[in-house]
């Protein structure tokens, strides 16, 4: 009897996928969820919930509105997060 291969799929990660570093800090200020993040070569790309797509329109037409302390803290650490990422 031939053996059966056995062929593992990778699970997509869950979560929106962001590669926009501005627009992650701006959504950790706003207290979105980071779920994770992926490396591909030099591209990091970071896992958020779901619910960031409540705070899109606000990013891309300027009525979001966020502490720049806090947005200027948030960028620093994700690029913290990046540097640190193997």
């Amino acid at each position: 009897m031939p053996r059966k291969k056995i062929v593992e799929v990778a699970k997509k990660p869950e979560g929106t996928p962001i590669t926009d570093l501005y627009y992650a800090a701006f959504l950790v200020a706003h207290g979105v969820k980071m779920l994770g993040t992926t490396r591909a070569g030099h591209r990091t790309t970071f896992l958020f919930d779901p619910a960031e797509s409540k705070f899109r329109a606000g990013w891309y037409d300027g009525s979001g509105m966020v502490s720049g302390l806090v947005f200027a803290n948030n960028v620093k650490n994700l690029k913290s997060l990046i540097a640190n990422t193997v």
